[in-house]
């Protein structure tokens, strides 16, 4: 099967490293010479100065305290604008020669990631014609991955160590990159289900056991780190649409878009009506995914994880699912939309009518809501209907894109159900 392992080695010539490098130039010297904050917010020190990478700042300065000897679980004081407490695993605190290395830490992680995944971008994509340059083009600028580029946020790294470990076809050496990312976030961890998927043996045994002892030894040494996120994760998260906007991921979007609006208009009994908005909404998303999964049994299209595309797909969706349910966030975590879409333009799903359905959804999330947000902050920043109508808009597709993403998931487990069975 012709998957996405060929074309990196039959497209990655002269043309794709160029534009490449123009579309990495493009996004550098944008943030730099400030030519996104027209529709990205600025992130401003003390001083009112801005900040770029500043969420990638935010770990090298904790790990420039911690190694001065500073708890930044207690007291992150070194973080420029503020953020008092350190929430990712500490694996990151011990980052080697920080101080002297601070400089190229600063710039050349964050630029490197921006590069690797523009170049994943431009090999999916690997006939450069017209079409293609501007879907990459508008990928990259649209609102979630530029805010991340800006941010250099840590998602970056998680999804280029993503497409590493979809690259791999060694179960071993697979186990042991999701260790590594797990170093990095906790939820990742969750990528260990791809071994329900293999045939058990000893040596997998053995390789399982030693694994799952190494991640219980490190979440027991992250136990502080776990207290402070479970304490204070509002901190950097967060915790009503009201201020965040369009910028939002998560499940409680749209319940928390019909609890901010209640209150701005006083009305009583917000919570109960939030409960029930919630309540419901649960309710149309187990009768949605109940209903497409029992008849379109035909229609979704079959995923083999022995290809990197389907791979990717399916480790981008289990990390989708995850990040929706389990807390609001920024909108810089739909990077991992991006591993989704090798599988769905792939030519075994060129005619699937599901996966046309879904990449179609995608790129108007992408490109589409990018323009709705530049709309609303440059000519309607003062209307709340704009704003409301733009939350519920996304929250909307957001919560289509997951229903589809579960639906995969779950038949991709009766697929291997059903061959366990039979092997049995």
């Amino acid at each position: 099967m012709y998957t996405i392992i060929n074309m990196k080695f039959s497209s990655l010539n002269y043309k794709i490293l160029i534009i490449t490098l123009f579309f990495t130039f493009l996004v550098i010297f944008s943030i730099f010479d400030e030519k996104i904050y027209f529709y990205i917010n600025k992130v401003l020190d003390h001083q009112k100065n801005s900040i770029k990478f500043a969420d990638w700042i935010y770990v090298l300065n904790a790990a420039l305290c911690h190694q001065d000897g500073a708890n930044v679980l207690g007291n992150n004081y070194c973080d420029p604008i503020g953020r008092l407490y350190y929430q990712y695993p500490t694996t990151l605190l011990y980052l080697p020669f920080v101080k002297i290395l601070y400089p190229i830490y600063l710039y050349l992680v964050p630029i490197s990631q921006i590069f690797f995944i523009i170049l994943f971008l431009n090999i999916i994509y690997s006939n450069i014609n017209f079409q293609n340059f501007f879907k990459i083009f508008f990928i990259i600028f649209s609102t979630p991955i530029i805010l991340g580029f800006e941010r250099g946020n840590i998602e970056l790294l998680v999804f280029c160590l993503l497409i590493i470990i979809s690259l791999q076809k060694n179960l071993y050496i697979t186990q042991f990159l999701i260790y590594i990312i797990t170093q990095i976030k906790f939820y990742p961890l969750v990528l260990i289900i791809v071994l329900y998927f293999e045939k058990f043996d000893k040596k997998l045994l053995f390789s399982s056991v030693i694994f799952f002892l190494l991640i219980l030894l490190f979440f027991s040494l992250q136990i502080d780190v776990i207290k402070v996120i479970l304490n204070h994760g509002e901190i950097l998260r967060p915790t009503t649409v009201e201020n965040v906007g369009i910028i939002i991921f998560g499940f409680n979007v749209i319940p928390d878009l019909v609890k901010t609006t209640l209150s701005h208009y006083k009305y009583s009994n917000i919570d109960f009506i939030y409960s029930i908005t919630l309540f419901l909404l649960i309710l149309i998303n187990f009768f949605l995914i109940f209903f497409y999964y029992k008849n379109n049994k035909k229609n979704f299209p079959k995923i083999n994880i022995i290809f990197f595309e389907d791979k990717l797909f399916f480790y981008s969706s289990l990390l989708l699912i995850t990040l929706y349910f389990i807390t609001m966030s920024y909108a810089y975590r739909e990077i991992y939309l991006l591993g989704l879409i090798p599988f769905l333009i792939s030519k075994k799903n060129k005619k699937n009518i599901i996966s046309l359905i879904l990449k179609k959804i995608i790129y108007f999330k992408l490109s589409g809501m990018t323009f709705f947000w530049i709309l609303q902050s440059t000519l309607m920043s003062k209307s709340l209907l704009v704003k409301g109508l733009n939350i519920l808009i996304k929250g909307i597709f957001d919560n289509v894109i997951i229903i589809f993403l579960i639906i995969f998931v779950l038949k991709m487990f009766q697929k291997s159900l059903k061959q366990k069975k039979y092997v049995s």
